[in-house]
């Protein structure tokens, strides 16, 4: 295996032969030596890159050894042992970092040491400037801007590294940056920076932040740490997290929301379970209703609720009316007949967290909707069995009849049920029809009375056999929240 390339360059051609052999037993790739510095030039402008330059000093002409060690570290970049006939110091150049000196004559054991020293110190060198290199790509490709400050002999914190996203930020480049102090750089920070930086240098120990920041657009957040380096320095890391805390708070928010409305369905879902419960009275599957509402709401320990359905009320167990509720109206068939309330159980204003959401006013609408359908359909069933209850009546009795028509306040049949299965088909499609279409002679003939009040009405409906005079009846008590209209029962009436 080769070992490192050395370029000799020495005008003494003796000196340079032995200086070779020499390298070679020392297992030191040597090409032949150059004599001259333009030779030098040549080799390396051709793209010859040596390992370690051996350069002597003494070199004449219009290109000295001292020119050539200074073009070989500056355009180059290669590491230079000197060779020389005086004391070293004395012949060095002090405008080039050589890596090794050798006076004349050279003894093998110096040769071997200067050399291993010099490839030493280019390893390390090189090394160090890949793992600089690596570090700056690395922190000129980051989001978050870092800085690095250090302490003068005054106490005062100035910028001396900082990556490109701080520039950018700052809106300079770097040149007009350094140097400043922290609170020239970062003036929005100002004394809380620098006593941080203080503290951190002091201490020994990083500290992370995060910060309100009040600017033209409004509150910024800024976040990051401020950590100690060598003596006397310390790095801060900062980045603008506004738009991150923002999705935050709205992905927050959105959760909140969801559990908000998952709640609420929940509720619902049992409210309605338990007005659909077939073995309980309307009364009772109200009253567990409105035990049930303050569960769809937040803090449901603050809240008491109520459900108000004509002079009817039905509340939990501990109501109390206060400044601080809220209510929907229950509509039953187009009117309005009570309402839905919740109620705060406090006399002082509550704070914003406990005022109530547009999520739980949303579902005090589709309460009080339910209720209203509630409502609706028991009427409906109770107005149904009571037809039906009068119609079959009459059979068990003896006194069948044609069949019974509900009627609301305005003429509109409500219910029919014709249990003579004899009668046309086209008898029992009158549901949803006024009287006055199915039987004109005797519109506007009900008279207003009382509910208790009866009588008998000469009708036929359009002609059809087997229906005769019937007898009407007067419904409806608005003390108790029914509709009022009225009953025919068509059939042999038993008095005239």
């Amino acid at each position: 295996m080769q070992g490192p390339r050395i370029l000799l360059v020495c005008e003494e051609e003796n000196t340079a032969s032995d200086l070779a052999g020499r390298l070679r037993e020392l297992g030191y790739a040597v090409p032949r030596p150059f004599v001259t510095v333009r030779e030098a030039l040549a080799e390396l402008e051709e793209g010859v890159r040596p390992d370690l330059f051996l350069l002597d000093l003494d070199l004449q002409g219009d290109l000295s050894g001292k020119v050539l060690a200074r073009l070989v570290r500056e355009r180059f970049d290669l590491p230079v042992v000197f060779l020389g006939t005086g004391e070293r110091g004395e012949e060095d150049p002090e405008e080039v970092d050589s890596f090794g000196y050798l006076g004349k004559p050279v003894r093998d054991r110096e040769l071997a040491a200067a050399l291993l020293m010099a490839l030493h110190r280019r390893d390390l060198e090189t090394r160090l400037r890949e793992t600089e290199l690596r570090h700056r790509a690395f922190l000129d490709n980051l989001k978050t801007e870092v800085a690095v400050f250090r302490r003068d002999a005054q106490g005062t914190f100035r910028l001396r590294e900082l990556n490109r996203a701080a520039e950018r930020r700052r809106g300079e480049d770097r040149e007009s940056l350094l140097g400043r102090t922290c609170e020239e750089y970062l003036p929005e920070l100002g004394d809380w920076l620098r006593e941080r930086l203080h503290r951190v240098v002091r201490s020994g120990k990083g500290e992370d932040f995060s910060l309100p920041l009040r600017e033209d657009t409004g509150v910024q957040w800024r976040e990051g740490a401020v950590f100690p380096l060598q003596a006397g320095e310390a790095g801060v890391l900062f980045r603008d997290v506004t738009v991150l805390r923002r999705q935050t708070e709205a992905l927050m928010r959105s959760a909140r929301d969801l559990t908000e409305r998952l709640r609420e369905c929940r509720s619902l879902l049992e409210i309605a379970r338990t007005l659909q419960e077939p073995f309980l009275a309307l009364d009772e599957r109200l009253c567990r209703a409105a035990e049930l509402v303050p569960r769809a709401f937040r803090a449901p320990e603050t809240l008491e609720a109520r459900i108000l359905l004509g002079d009817r009320e039905y509340a939990t167990r501990h109501f109390l009316n206060t400044p601080w509720s809220t209510s929907q109206g229950i509509f039953v068939e187009g009117a309005l007949e009570g309402a839905v309330e919740v109620c705060r159980r406090t006399l002082e204003e509550p704070d914003q967290e406990e005022r109530f959401l547009r999520e739980e006013l949303d579902f005090l609408r589709s309460l009080a909707g339910l209720l209203g359908q509630t409502v609706q359909r028991e009427r409906e069933i109770r107005r149904a069995e009571q037809v039906r209850d009068l119609a079959f009546a009459g059979l068990l009795l003896g006194d069948p009849c044609a069949g019974v028509l509900l009627l609301d306040p305005q003429g509109r049949v409500l219910e029919a049920e014709f249990p003579d299965r004899a009668l046309p088909e086209g008898l029992r499609r009158i549901q949803g029809c006024r009287l006055d279409e199915v039987a004109p002679e005797v519109a506007g003939s009900l008279p207003e009375a009382s509910p208790e009040a009866e009588g008998v009405l000469s009708l036929s409906l359009g002609g059809e056999e087997g229906v005769r005079p019937g007898r009407w009846r007067r419904l409806g008590r608005p003390e108790a929240g029914e509709p009022g209209g009225f009953l025919l029962r068509l059939g042999v009436p038993e008095t005239r």
